[in-house]
């Protein structure tokens, strides 16, 4: 069967496992039923406790945004609402989507439903759960989530937090605003094939572009944007993903840490030019979403602070 014939398979599968990307059973979870973004509705249906929650314009089949968190999904819900309302629009906290759906409600006149899920685990485990769920609906429906992957309203400049450096001797952030011409000319909007693999372990896709050896990283790869793994052949499996504008130079810092596992290899995926961070962002989450939808885990040190 040809790569496309078994990724079509595959999503055929996971339609009659879990059903569509709005489905009850999606992923696995028992999700809410889908409510309008109000505050009723957010108190009535929204659990206070950890989760991820997902996030549509009312009536749609694809979803605009996926999130999750470790504390209260009542009142990450409930802030993302409440900023809604905020004059002017909102800042990049204490929620980064919140300036994206103020456009789209000012601008546009969109709405918005939500559907939640009790999950209950760490912060590793939450995000390795939000990273399988983005990559399930770009294999379901061949898109991304327009709203995830550090994306922002076409045309238009993200804020950022509410104050930059410290607020005692920092100064003021910045809202949301248009584009001047000269930089809309500059704007990279790019398009990059995702990197699914359905078939057998991850180190065996097709699409990786090479791998070194750890002693060999430093000459070896490529000063060029794209994802990288650290692999450990004893473990037999990924360390770690990542991405950079600069493959070499980011596994350079890693190394400091790494380079005492006896084996360490880094498979490398270069990306075409022009190549955005967030096509960056997407390759990396549809590898770390493979890898939890085959282990059930992040990789070992994913979300860990290290070099």
């Amino acid at each position: 069967m040809s790569g496309q014939g078994t990724l079509a398979a595959f999503r055929r599968s996971l339609i009659q496992r879990w059903g569509g990307v709005s489905a009850p059973g999606w992923g696995g979870l028992e999700w809410s039923d889908w409510q309008p973004l109000d505050r009723s509705q957010i108190k009535a249906f929204a659990p206070h406790g950890p989760g991820v929650y997902r996030i549509r314009e009312t009536g749609g089949t694809c979803l605009s945004y996926l999130g999750q968190t470790s504390r209260s999904l009542r009142t990450r819900l409930g802030t993302l609402r409440s900023e809604l309302a905020r004059e002017g629009g909102p800042f990049a906290d204490p929620h980064v989507a919140a300036a994206y759906f103020w456009l789209l409600l000012t601008r546009d006149g969109k709405s918005f439903e939500f559907s939640c899920a009790s999950l209950p685990g760490d912060k590793r485990h939450l995000r390795g759960h939000e990273d399988l769920l983005l990559w399930l609906h770009r294999v379901q429906t061949g898109r991304s989530t327009p709203i995830n992957y550090a994306r922002f309203y076409p045309g238009f400049r993200a804020p950022t937090p509410t104050w930059i450096g410290a607020k005692a001797k920092g100064r003021r952030g910045r809202k949301t605003e248009p584009l001047s011409a000269d930089e809309l000319a500059s704007v990279i909007s790019d398009k990059q094939a995702p990197l699914l693999w359905t078939d057998g372990p991850i180190a065996e896709a097709p699409w990786w572009s090479g791998s070194v050896a750890a002693d060999e990283a430093l000459t070896s790869l490529p000063q060029a944007p794209g994802v990288y793994g650290l692999f450990d052949p004893a473990l037999g499996d990924f360390l770690y993903f990542g991405e950079s504008d600069l493959i070499r130079k980011r596994v350079a810092q890693h190394l400091k840490t790494f380079r005492h596992i006896e084996g360490l290899s880094i498979f490398y995926k270069k990306g075409r030019s022009p190549f955005s961070k967030n096509c960056r962002y997407e390759w990396e989450c549809d590898l770390l979403g493979n890898h939890y939808f085959n282990h059930r885990s992040p990789p070992e040190w994913q979300y860990r602070k290290h070099g």
